[in-house]
């Protein structure tokens, strides 16, 4: 996860030999894996910045385009509660929308 100008997230994979560019800039995906999670990296000109964040499900939820039909983190947590869910419990999830219960039930 990076985050971008203090307030907008995205979600980017990370490989070798490839590059992620914004309005900024571009910054060479060699420059950013093994990089501390916390880091405030600057672009070659030095124009933008992004923040290297570790991937959690709040973030994945709060990442996501489309916000009209996600759960957000107190619905989620509130269901999860309610459910008594625990590890090695079987659940059947299906949903057609983002994932962002899935993920926090994983």
């Amino acid at each position: 996860m990076v985050i971008l100008d203090n307030k907008v997230l995205r979600t980017v994979r990370m490989e070798i030999g490839e590059r992620y560019c914004n309005r900024d800039g571009a910054f060479l995906h060699d420059n950013l894996i093994g990089e501390m999670y916390g880091k405030r990296l600057y672009t070659h000109n030095g124009k933008g910045f992004i923040v290297l964040l570790r991937h959690s499900a709040q973030l994945h939820t709060m990442s996501l385009r489309m916000r009209t039909q996600i759960l957000y983190t107190p619905d989620i947590s509130q269901i999860l509660l309610n459910l008594d869910l625990q590890p090695g419990k079987i659940v059947i999830e299906s949903g057609t929308g983002s994932g962002s219960l899935s993920t926090s039930m994983a």
